[in-house]
């Protein structure tokens, strides 16, 4: 649940200052939403092997696959302190 978490409070904070017509956020909003798109890659493998380890006979976690979704969440958001970071003024 902590990378549910994780994801949600990125995507909040991204759409708050976007709305909100930040200009860092929006000159940096194509590559933003790149980076909440991976984010959402990875969340969505972590959701996925949690379910499928609920449902399987032995309760077992695959590990190599929770590394790959953690993987995928941290370069989405390295992503997004990147292009907040770099973003022209």
């Amino acid at each position: 649940m902590v990378v549910v978490g994780i994801f949600s409070m990125a995507y909040y904070l991204v759409e708050k200052g976007i709305s909100h017509q930040a200009p860092k956020y929006i000159a940096a909003q194509r590559n933003l939403s790149l980076g909440l798109w991976i984010m959402g890659a990875g969340t969505m493998v972590w959701i996925v092997t949690i379910i499928q380890s609920m449902l399987s006979n032995s309760g077992l976690i695959n590990t190599e696959l929770l590394a790959i979704g953690t993987g995928i969440l941290i370069v989405g958001c390295a992503e997004l302190l990147i292009s907040l970071r770099f973003v022209p003024r």
